[in-house]
Order: C-alpha cells, then sequence, then structure tokens
C-alpha cells in the first residue's frame, strides 16, 4: 500500500470550495492536473476522468464514486485490470477552518502488486499534479 496526501489551507469558504471543486464541467477552464470529468456527482456512479501529470503522459480512467458528502468528502476509486494488480483510492476532503478558510486535503491510497513498481512515479509525477491542483483551486477560488 502507498498514500499519497496532500493539504492546502485556501483562503475562501468552505461552500465556495465545494461549488468550485464539483463543478465538473468547469474543470477545463481552471485545473492542470484533471482536466476533465465526466458524469454525475452521485455515489456509485462511474465517471470518465482525464488526468495530465506533470512530466507525465495524459491518461483517462473511469472510476466508480464511492462517497459524496456534501461540503466534506468526495472518494472514488478505479482499477486497473484487477484490484489484487492495482487500485486507486482517490479523495478530496475539506475541514472548514473558519468562515473564510477552509484546509482542503487531497490524497490517494494505492493498493496492488503493481504499486512498488510505480511508486516513484506516484510519489513524483502523481504527486505534482495533485499540489498543483490544490493551487490552481486555491487561485479559483480566492477569484470568485
Amino acid at each position: 500500500m502507498l498514500e499519497i496526501k496532500t493539504e492546502k489551507v485556501i483562503d475562501a469558504s468552505l461552500e465556495d470550495i465545494w461549488k468550485v471543486l464539483t463543478n465538473f464541467s468547469d474543470y477545463k477552464n481552471w485545473n492542470s492536473f484533471i482536466t476533465n470529468i465526466s458524469g454525475t456527482l452521485v455515489e456509485n456512479e462511474k465517471l470518465i476522468v482525464h488526468i495530465s501529470p506533470p512530466n507525465g503522459k495524459k491518461e483517462k480512467f473511469s472510476p466508480n464514486l464511492l462517497k459524496v458528502k456534501k461540503l466534506q468528502e468526495v472518494r472514488w476509486a478505479g482499477v486497473f485490470i484487477s484490484p489484487w494488480l492495482f487500485r486507486g483510492e482517490h479523495y478530496f476532503k475539506l475541514t472548514k477552518i473558519s468562515e473564510k478558510q477552509t484546509l482542503l486535503t487531497q490524497g490517494e491510497i494505492f493498493t496492488g502488486l503493481l504499486v512498488p513498481l510505480a511508486a516513484k512515479k506516484l510519489n513524483g509525477n502523481v504527486k505534482k499534479g495533485f499540489e498543483n491542483m490544490n493551487e490552481d483551486l486555491r487561485k479559483k477560488c480566492c477569484a470568485i
């Protein structure tokens, strides 16, 4: 197992961040890492997610939405061939610090036999992609 976890304090309300984070159709306008998401924000629905990791190749995958807890958390899981080979469970968590400040936690838990082979790439490109997206989200929310 490998977990990549990033955090960013954003000077915006929990509600404003939730609105931007869950407006999948607008990702192409501000998000440098997750460049597009198709699908509905409903648990057990399948999404189509396009990512563009820094110094990596663009990828598309179809995770299932595991959890949608309004103003708190979005979580999905994707599998490569089989869960015992490679599974990634991605999450966004929002924690209210004050009326105008929110902690964003973005991460992913990777499991399966192929994780050790991909660990360097995951800790490099993917983690940097999370950090870039966190900063993109901060800029977008602070511009509201």
